[in-house]
């Protein structure tokens, strides 16, 4: 089983590699907002020392595009920490039905797939998780992305008392570098 610490660290950033918008036609329903995800991107940050992330550098790489019914973008994902590298695929789609964004990520690890909420107001994306932990409280985890044209800003934060207070485990940047 992988450490949990570096999990959440290349989850974190991998939710935080967000693509800028083409000019491709928008996905079915009106949807423009994941046409920003369309490309290539390079990221790169520090994780800080938490009960949930290692003192680490790490850096990725993702490249998605359309599916061929344009219902959702698929991602390929790979993401350096340390000695390690996570690879996985991921799919973002929007549902018109609910006017609510879908993101699943299914690692090459053998882990189980992993469903988040995923909210994007203007040029904030954000995405949330949490899980119960050994003492029977509830640990809550998010990542930020703020985008400016081609480039993005990311951190990823936990909070151990449902949002009220959040503790940064990491930040950095992330790039587009192509179509």
């Amino acid at each position: 089983m992988p450490d949990l610490r570096h999990t959440v660290a290349a989850l974190a950033l991998v939710c935080s590699v967000a693509l800028p918008e083409a000019s491709a036609a928008a996905a079915p329903g009106g949807d423009r907002a994941l046409q920003r995800y369309a490309g290539k991107w390079v990221s790169e940050g520090e994780f800080v020392l938490t009960p949930y992330s290692h003192n680490t550098h790490v850096t990725g790489t993702t490249t998605c595009q359309w599916s061929p019914m344009r219902n959702s973008l698929v991602c390929d994902q790979a993401v350096r920490a340390g000695a390690g590298e996570q690879r996985d695929t991921a799919l973002y789609a929007y549902d018109p039905s609910a006017n609510a964004y879908r993101y699943a990520e299914f690692p090459f690890d053998g882990s189980p797939p992993h469903i988040t909420q995923l909210t994007i107001a203007g040029d904030t994306w954000r995405y949330f998780g949490g899980f119960g932990d050994a003492k029977g409280g509830h640990v809550v985890f998010r990542t930020t992305d703020v985008f400016s044209g081609d480039d993005e800003r990311w951190r990823v934060e936990f909070s151990l008392d449902d949002g009220k207070k959040w503790i940064q485990m990491g930040a950095g940047s992330a790039k587009h570098v192509g179509n």
